[in-house]
């Protein structure tokens, strides 16, 4: 799932000057006026159809309180079953990767 942690950090960035790349920017967006940094964060939101986006410390608080156990981020590729390790490279960048054990 996208880290909105991630986006938030970069949206902060770019409105205090720093040039910023967002993951997964079009070069067509730099041809259009929607290259504005709250874009980004609806087009991560919206255009994906997400109903909610998570940073990990939300994600690792609902996953605890709903009875998973050894609660953890994790990195691209990485966790204990493989069958679920199935994520395209392409989304690491901005991806969070958390795994919780019942």
């Amino acid at each position: 799932m996208p880290d909105a942690e991630l986006y938030v950090k970069f949206y902060n960035e770019s409105k205090s000057g720093k040039n910023i790349h967002f993951p997964n920017s079009k070069a067509t967006d730099l041809e259009t006026d929607l290259r504005t940094p709250i874009f980004y964060l609806n087009r991560l939101f919206c255009g994906y159809r997400h109903k909610f986006i998570f940073d990990e410390e939300t994600l690792l608080l609902l996953l605890q309180a709903a009875g998973f156990t050894n609660v953890n981020k994790k990195g691209f590729m990485h966790g204990q079953d493989n069958k679920l390790l199935i994520d395209l490279k392409n989304r690491e960048i901005e991806s969070l990767y958390v795994e919780a054990i019942a």
